[in-house]
């Protein structure tokens, strides 16, 4: 539940920094913003190798600069061979990949 001082000797440190976290790894993660959770979580899914990332409303909680990190990571998950399938209420621009969008309508 840390963001250990000793992150910044592992390959942590980047997946941190590159979420906007930098400065918050000697926190506890409960002592976080919303929008810092969720970068957290962000921070967490770049340290695995899963070739399909399924999110749930990504995009909420985090400030426009967020947004576009989120984007970018994501563009280049796809880039590398990889699939996002994410949920979201707001318009998603994403420029690269097989984008598809389907919008759910009242039953």
């Amino acid at each position: 539940p840390f963001f250990s001082p000793l992150w910044s000797n592992t390959s942590a440190w980047p997946r941190l920094s590159r979420v906007g976290l930098a400065r918050q790894c000697d926190l506890p993660v409960r002592s976080l913003s919303q929008g810092q959770k969720k970068r957290a979580a962000l921070a967490r899914l770049l340290a695995t190798s899963r070739p399909l990332w399924l999110l749930d409303e990504p995009f909420v909680a985090l400030d426009s600069a967020a947004c576009g990190v989120l984007q970018g990571l994501m563009q280049t998950h796809v880039a590398r061979g990889g699939m996002v399938v994410f949920t979201s209420h707001q318009a998603v621009n994403l420029a690269s990949g097989d984008n598809r969008s389907h919008r759910l309508g009242r039953a």
